[in-house]
């Protein structure tokens, strides 16, 4: 590559000196998709009406392909899924699991868009080893009443980016799992059972609040550490942030071979 790289300079440079010119052929790179999801909606499995689907957009950023016709293709260069307005969507079932390793991002900004996780449980979200995954301006919740509380996002080994976000009245909104990467930037985790994050990897919280949560889950015993349960060997870094009035006494809870950095804001 390099000699490829030397030989073309060297000819433009002589072609430079003889006063040639001569039309190199541009490059065209290919640009990561965006797909817009225009309808709340949601079916399981989709169908096809003409409406853009989160869970079809999901499937083909994964696919890189345009497995539902419904929405634009993936490519395999990144994706982003925008919405076409204010939405409340309503999940008949977990989402399907995060593959996409070049990066995929749901973005809600200008928007008011709220996701509420599947009335029979489970995750919105898993991300599996090696995807990249970013939440952007999206508010995770449950419908009412729910006969089994939904999970928010479950990380199995990827890298997962969560942005001005909200996670609320569900359970276990954050588990980043061994092996995963997780930060949380200017995000809100609150009202929440089985802690507000549960950590087993690492994980960097910055600027962002923990309130309200609460360690037990709904069908077990006391758990440990409302706010943030920290298991040994994970390594957990807070910054300007702030912890309050989360559960069984803890706002970060179980101590044992972590790193922590935190600053209360």
């Amino acid at each position: 590559m390099w000699l490829r790289i030397l030989h073309h300079s060297r000819l433009v440079a002589l072609l430079l000196l003889t006063g040639l010119v001569v039309a190199l052929p541009a490059a065209h790179p290919a640009y990561a998709a965006a797909i817009v999801v225009n309808t709340f909606l949601d079916a399981n499995p989709p169908v096809t009406d003409g409406g853009c689907t989160l869970r079809e957009a999901i499937i083909n950023a994964n696919a890189n392909a345009a497995t539902f016709p419904d929405c634009p293709a993936g490519t395999s260069t990144g994706d982003t899924i925008t919405f076409s307005g204010d939405m409340i969507i309503t999940l008949a079932a977990p989402l399907s699991a995060i593959t996409n390793g070049t990066g995929l991002t749901v973005d809600g900004a200008g928007k008011s868009v709220v996701v509420r996780g599947p009335n029979g449980g489970g995750p919105v979200w898993t991300v599996i080893s090696g995807a990249v995954f970013t939440m952007s301006g999206l508010v995770i919740d449950r419908i009412f009443p729910a006969s089994t509380l939904p999970r928010g996002i479950e990380n199995q080994g990827g890298v997962v980016n969560v942005v001005r976000s909200t996670l609320q009245r569900i359970e276990r909104p954050l588990v980043n799992r061994p092996g995963s990467i997780l930060t949380v930037t200017d995000s809100t985790i609150m009202d929440n059972w089985g802690s507000g994050l549960l950590n087993q990897g690492a994980a960097t919280v910055t600027r962002s609040l923990f309130f309200d949560n609460r360690a037990t889950l709904t069908c077990c015993a006391p758990g440990v550490g409302g706010a943030i349960h920290n298991t040994r060997d994970a390594t957990l870094l807070v910054s300007n942030s702030t912890l309050s009035r989360n559960g069984q006494g803890h706002s970060v809870g179980k101590v044992g071979g972590f790193t922590t950095m935190a600053t209360p804001t």
